[in-house]
């Protein structure tokens, strides 16, 4: 294996199965007590036949994608955060599958309840700064508190370049089967074929709260869950990056062969070159730091979303103790921060940041 990758430094990796809940980042390096992510640039592509679709653009170099982009005024960012997830869901679009969808989920969407997340709304101010400085004649828009709903998202999304959600993450419960998992070993798959399917889309069982995600679905609304099926039926091929700063979004149910049907897979197919995602329950504090890292280096250093996850990465990894300032620090004094000389020896193990704090988010797409 390391013969072949030798000379590389970005490696795509097509997991299937559980191995897409591994943060391959966080695995153990050649050296003693290093990491995986210290060695290389990764990125997840969902299933290998993604593999043309993901690589259709002409332009693959980031920084001639960014010239041309300068040129043509491309610069556009929808941000979503701060939700409302008592508010008001919105009508739904009857375009898309949302009524079908709402019937397998209205009952239990009433049930679910998402706290309000308090680090959302700094990281949303830090992200939107960094914007306005890297782009001061870009596009942006803005989606909090009751203005957060479905139809909105579904409006704006098609015609923005960026794409960050910072709100919770939805994975259904167990008891709820894909149609498309395993069936139980001893199960007659004749008896299968002859029954119909059993269990639900796939697509219907990951999703992002948004406004109304806490109330109880009525007549003609949306029930405040984006969920993968309808992200599918969005036109993205605009976005060239959606970061899901969210809990558990990379997750899906697997089919085997298939890799995971979920979230990030769903964006991608909907036309997203690449996407962010988490694996976990990720801090929210760390998380604020993280996406503020990861946004200067995107925009301002004008590296590859792979190079720019990776480096923040490394940074929250090697820099533990700033984590809060990072997560609150604006303006030329951010600046100031993450250009501190990152050479040196590397600090003892014991002293850097667990991978809990920064190997939830992977990239999925060809990293460019």
């Amino acid at each position: 294996m390391q013969s072949s990758l030798k000379g590389a430094d970005t490696v795509l990796i097509s997991p299937d199965g559980a191995l897409n809940q591994i943060p391959l980042a966080a695995l153990p390096g050649r050296k003693a007590g290093s990491y995986l992510l210290e060695e290389y640039n990764l990125a997840v592509v969902p299933v290998p036949q993604l593999l043309p679709l993901l690589l259709r653009t002409p332009t693959t170099n980031r920084e001639s994608a960014a010239a041309a982009a300068e040129g043509s005024g491309d610069q556009s960012l929808l941000i979503v955060g701060d939700v409302s997830y008592g508010g008001s869901p919105g009508k739904s679009n009857k375009d898309l599958l949302a009524d079908s969808r709402s019937t397998q989920r209205g009952q239990r969407a009433g049930s679910l309840q998402f706290a309000e997340l308090p680090g959302s709304v700094t990281e949303l101010a830090t992200i939107e700064e960094s914007f306005e400085q890297s782009f001061p004649k870009g596009k942006l828009h803005s989606l909090r508190r009751d203005k957060a709903t479905e139809s909105a998202f579904r409006a704006e999304a098609p015609a923005c370049r960026w794409l960050h959600l910072a709100t919770h993450g939805f994975f259904a419960p167990p008891n709820l089967a894909s149609a498309l998992a395993p069936q139980p070993k001893g199960n007659d798959p004749g008896e299968f074929a002859r029954q119909g399917v059993s269990g639900s889309h796939p697509g219907l069982l990951s999703g992002v709260a948004l406004s109304g995600a806490n109330t109880r679905v009525a007549a003609g609304q949306d029930d405040g869950i984006l969920t993968a099926v309808e992200v599918t039926g969005l036109d993205l091929e605009r976005t060239e990056l959606v970061v899901l700063s969210a809990c558990e979004t990379g997750l899906g149910h697997t089919a085997g062969g298939e890799g995971v049907l979920g979230l990030q897979r769903a964006f991608q197919i909907a036309g997203a070159k690449n996407v962010v995602a988490s694996l976990w329950k990720v801090d929210d504090q760390a998380t604020a730091a993280l996406m503020r890292l990861f946004y200067h280096k995107l925009w301002a250093d004008k590296k590859s979303p792979t190079v720019a996850l990776r480096e923040a990465q490394l940074w929250i990894l090697n820099n533990p103790d700033q984590i809060p300032t990072l997560a609150t620090v604006r303006g030329a004094k951010f600046d100031h921060i993450v250009q501190l000389p990152q050479g040196g020896k590397r600090p003892e193990v014991n002293k850097r940041s667990s991978p809990y704090f920064w190997a939830g988010f992977a990239v999925s797409g060809t990293g460019n």
